[in-house]
């Protein structure tokens, strides 16, 4: 589950990196939302305390949230009216900042965009939080990775094996008392960037309901057909 902020939290992008690195973490497009997520009455209240703190966007994100569903078409529009607004200020998307994949704005050029620069901190304070942008990415892919709120780490492990990132006669126990003891539980180094399957321990990491058999959405889509 991807967590919401509270008070005093920040939601925004990352710490910077090359453009190599970057690019391994983040995505070439934006505004291409394709599913519409519900928002449960736990994620909302989440939502809530956060406009309490900060009130920046707030009327565009209780729009979007009035019915408690976060569309595709909403999400695509949010997202491009944040590239609208960094535009305005001469930045471009892929070039002086970076949409990551599990949503937000991932990484900024260092050379352009420096994370200390009060500039540049109220630039983004405009375009992600004035926009409301920040409050519902994080609330959508929240939604979207994990609709139930149910415990993802066995099903990660899962991925895992399915993907044959660690041994197919580990057990999920194994797993754990490996990763305690700092150990490396998987095959080779698939954290890394310049490992050929990181884009796929990335996906089990973050998504790993979406990438595995039998996966408890299919049982949740077909109790709601």
């Amino acid at each position: 589950m991807i967590a919401l902020a509270g008070c005093g939290g920040d939601a925004g992008r990352g710490q910077e990196a090359d453009r190599g690195a970057v690019l391994n973490g983040m995505r070439s497009t934006y505004a291409q939302y394709a599913d519409s997520v519900e928002i449960n009455a736990s994620r909302r209240s989440q939502i809530d305390y956060m406009l309490e703190c900060n009130k920046q966007g707030k009327d565009v994100v209780e729009s979007v949230l009035s019915d408690n569903v976060i569309t595709a078409d909403e999400m695509n529009d949010v997202e491009r009216q944040a590239v609208g607004c960094f535009a305005r200020y001469g930045y471009k998307v892929n070039v002086d900042y970076w949409f990551a994949k599990g949503g937000g704005i991932g990484a900024g050029n260092e050379k352009t965009m420096p994370v200390g620069d009060p500039k540049v901190q109220d630039i983004q304070a405009e375009c992600e939080n004035g926009t409301g942008y920040n409050i519902l990415v994080n609330a959508y892919y929240s939604a979207y990775y994990n609709p139930d709120d149910i415990d993802l780490d066995p099903y990660r492990f899962q991925c895992f094996v399915e993907h044959d990132l660690v041994d197919k006669s580990m057990s999920y126990d194994e797993f754990n008392r490996l990763r305690k003891e700092s150990k490396n539980p998987y095959i080779g180094n698939p954290q890394s960037y310049g490992s050929p399957v990181h884009d796929v321990w990335f996906s089990c990491t973050s998504d790993p309901l979406h990438n595995i058999s039998d996966s408890p959405l299919k049982k949740r889509d077909n109790a709601v057909q």
